[in-house]
């Protein structure tokens, strides 16, 4: 039976894998799970894939801001 469940979950389990270096060269990488939930495509995981995946987000629009900035020549 255990088994069997297995088998179903391993349908809707998907990897996550972030990793990323700063601008002053730091690596960092989590990783963990998804589970898609229906057909719409929620998903459910960890806290800390979505605290990365925030932590991400933030990291590229300060970066964007800088290329915007030194493009525009302001800070």
């Amino acid at each position: 039976m255990f088994a069997e469940a297995c088998e179903i979950a391993k349908q809707f389990t998907r990897p996550v894998v972030i990793s990323r270096r700063d601008q002053n060269g730091k690596c960092s990488a989590s990783i963990g799970t998804f589970v898609v939930v229906n057909k719409e495509g929620w998903a459910l995981t960890a806290w800390h894939i979505v605290e990365e995946a925030e932590k991400l987000a933030l990291a590229a629009q300060s970066f964007q801001h800088t290329e915007a900035a030194k493009t525009s020549g302001h800070d």
